[in-house]
């Protein structure tokens, strides 16, 4: 099965993305950079690891417009697992949460419609 997948680097979105290409699933994953090199060092090499299992899309974030394209272009797309989200400082007092979920749910009904209308229905 075609599997996108956002979150690929994180440590546990790395995990994920090895097992299921270890379970014969072909994995998409969207990276919100431009590569491994603009990671920092430990997140760079979990990246550059991560390449042996799938294949990557940058500059790529949940709900813009090369997301959306992504879907549109991917023939049998079989599923979305949306591990990704954006939490930057998440530990501050000032952290907004409201602002973290608009931002991980970007387009969300646009995003749902464009799986189904594309053969996607997981």
């Amino acid at each position: 099965m075609k599997i996108l997948f956002t979150g690929a680097s994180s440590f546990t979105g790395y995990w994920f993305v090895r097992e299921l290409a270890a379970a014969g699933h072909e994995v998409i994953a969207t990276f919100s950079t431009g590569g491994a090199a603009e990671y920092d060092e430990l997140r760079a090499r979990r990246v550059e690891e991560c390449l042996r299992f799938c294949t990557p899309i940058w500059k790529c974030r949940f709900g813009d417009d090369r997301f959306l394209d992504t879907i549109a272009t991917t023939n049998e797309l079989g599923l979305l697992c949306h591990h990704g989200a954006y939490v930057k400082d998440y530990k501050s007092l000032d952290f907004d949460t409201l602002a973290a979920v608009r931002s991980n749910t970007l387009k969300l009904q646009q995003v749902l419609q464009s799986l189904q209308e594309n053969g996607c229905n997981r």
